[in-house]
C-alpha cells in the first residue's frame, strides 16, 4: 500500500486532533478512576481508539450547499456538551463518595456523612462528634482498607456510589471521545469536498 502526500496530511490532522483532545482527557481520566474499578481507564482507552477508527472509516453523505450548522457538528456539540456536564458532576461525586487513604489510594465509601448511608457505628461517631470528618472517622475505626469501610458505611451505599462513579466515568469519556471524533470527521469531509 502506497501512501501519497494527501494521506500523510490527513493522517497528520487526525493525529493532531487525537493528541489535542486525547492528552488532556487522558490526564483527567487517569487521575480519577473509580476506586471500585480502576481498570476502567484501560477499557475506555481501547473504546476511544475504536470510536476514532470507526469515525475515520465512516462515510456519511455530505450536503455541500447547506445553511447553518451541519448535522454532524450539531451531534458532536451535543455529545461534547453532555460530556462537559458530566465532567463537572464526576469530580464532585468522586470527592463526595471517596476517601483518601494514608497510602495515597482512594477508597470507595457511601454518600459522605449522610446518616442514611452510615451504619450504626458511623452514626454513633457522628452523634458523639458532630464535626468529625469522614477521614477522622475512618482513622478511628482503622478502616483504611476497602473491605473495612463497611463498618462505617452501609454496603449497599458503597456499591451504589461506586456504580454511579463507574457509569459517569464511562459515559463522560465515551461522549467526549465521540464528540471530538465527529468534529475531526467533519473537518476531514470538508477538506475533501
Amino acid at each position: 500500500m502506497k501512501l501519497d502526500r494527501e494521506d500523510l496530511k490527513t493522517g497528520g490532522s487526525w493525529l493532531g486532533a487525537v493528541s489535542g483532545v486525547g492528552v488532556p482527557a487522558y490526564t483527567f481520566f487517569s487521575s480519577f478512576p473509580p476506586p471500585l474499578f480502576p481498570q476502567i481507564s484501560l477499557i475506555t482507552a481501547a473504546l476511544s481508539t475504536a470510536i476514532l477508527v470507526m469515525a475515520l472509516a465512516w462515510q456519511p453523505k455530505v450536503a455541500l450547499a447547506q445553511h447553518g450548522m451541519p448535522p454532524i457538528v450539531k451531534i458532536a456539540a451535543h455529545f461534547i456538551g453532555w460530556a462537559l456536564l458530566l465532567l463537572i458532576l464526576y469530580p464532585l461525586l468522586f470527592n463526595f463518595t471517596t476517601l483518601g487513604a494514608p497510602s495515597g489510594k482512594r477508597l470507595q465509601i457511601g454518600f459522605g456523612m449522610e446518616t442514611w448511608t452510615l451504619t450504626d457505628a458511623g452514626k454513633d461517631w457522628v452523634r458523639a462528634q458532630p464535626t468529625i470528618t469522614k477521614g477522622q472517622m475512618a482513622a478511628s475505626e482503622a478502616a483504611f482498607e476497602q473491605d473495612r469501610l463497611a463498618i462505617l458505611w452501609r454496603t449497599w451505599s458503597i456499591y451504589f456510589a461506586g456504580s454511579l462513579l463507574i457509569v459517569l466515568y464511562f459515559l463522560c469519556f465515551t461522549l467526549w471521545t465521540t464528540g471530538f471524533a465527529l468534529l475531526a470527521k467533519h473537518r476531514h469531509l470538508t477538506r475533501a469536498a
